[in-house]
């Protein structure tokens, strides 16, 4: 359920919203057995400003969000480092470990809290040119007891934060017709579990190892024809 309240006037625009998320809880493991309906909710706030001085079309994008037991829209759906595999192409990667929007322990819900910033700004060159950049954080943060060897060592659940920074030019050679290239750096940073005897995952015999920190270069070559 979302709510959302906006303005739109010459100088720019900008919204204020709000959500609710309903979360099915259900676990039968060692930590927990029960069911129970949770409440997670978030708010974001976001103002683009239009700035003419510069160059026709150009504008400014600002964005904060803060959620609590709703990881799902801070992350797009994707898990931490953007969807990351443990081998991609052969490379690894390293452990890329799952998030949760609520974890019961001793009968007690838990849910992870998530705030960002995303900051971004296009320049228009002229008719056929345009430049876009763009650069985010998100940081996750699960409650102690969640984090803790006995809990984190059954489901890898550790606090992380994600920086990104992204650079895009688009050509328009004809009407309806776009060429762009965007390259995208992203850096997760995440803090190691506990093994059950307290003391920090490596991923030592799993073939994969855990590395606290991930470094991702993305290149988006595309062809856009509109009819």
């Amino acid at each position: 359920m979302v709510a959302a309240i906006g303005v739109e006037q010459g100088w720019g625009g900008a919204q204020l919203s709000g959500l609710y998320h309903s979360i099915n809880v259900e676990s039968g493991t060692a930590i927990s057995a029960r069911h129970k309906e949770e409440a997670g909710w978030g708010a974001n706030a976001g103002v683009h400003i239009k700035l003419p001085m510069i160059a026709p079309g150009d504008e400014l994008w600002l964005q904060a969000t803060y959620t609590k037991g709703d990881l799902a829209l801070q992350t797009q759906g994707y898990p931490r480092g953007w969807n990351l595999s443990n081998v991609s192409g052969g490379i690894t990667k390293g452990w890329v470990l799952p998030d949760y929007d609520a974890v019961i322990v001793n009968g007690s819900d838990k849910l992870p809290t998530a705030w960002s910033a995303i900051a971004a700004f296009q320049h228009n060159w002229n008719a056929q040119w345009a430049t876009h950049v763009e650069a985010s954080y998100l940081n996750v943060k699960y409650p102690s007891a969640v984090t803790r060897a006995a809990v984190s060592s059954q489901l890898g659940a550790t606090n992380w934060n994600e920086w990104r920074v992204g650079l895009g030019t688009d050509w328009k050679p004809v009407k309806n017709l776009l060429i762009g290239l965007e390259l995208y750096y992203t850096r997760l940073d995440q803090k190691a579990p506990l093994n059950a005897n307290g003391r920090a995952f490596t991923g030592a015999g799993t073939g994969v190892p855990f590395k606290k920190n991930i470094n991702t270069y993305e290149g988006v070559f595309r062809i856009q024809r509109d009819f």
